[in-house]
């Protein structure tokens, strides 16, 4: 099961970045799959959704701008960062 929601969470951010899904839904999907995480979840997992949840809290507290937000979001996935 980690391994399928390591998939699902980097599906939902190449969905984020690829504009299929806005910023809420992510965030809120994001919150509501892996609010138990530490259950349930290899070590790699939780650190992809803390990470993930990290840069959304950076985010929205102003600390990143949007475009920080996507690079960081980029590197999670392993796709390459490009300045936007």
């Amino acid at each position: 099961m980690a391994h399928s929601l390591s998939s699902s969470i980097r599906d939902r951010i190449a969905a984020l970045l690829a504009d299929q899904i806005s910023l809420f839904e992510f965030q809120d999907w994001l919150v509501g799959t892996t609010w138990d995480i530490e259950q349930h979840a290899d070590p790699d997992t939780i650190d992809l959704a803390y990470s993930s949840k990290l840069a959304l809290a950076e985010l929205s507290r102003g600390d990143i701008s949007p475009s920080v937000f996507r690079e960081r979001m980029r590197e999670l996935v392993g796709a390459p960062v490009s300045s936007r």
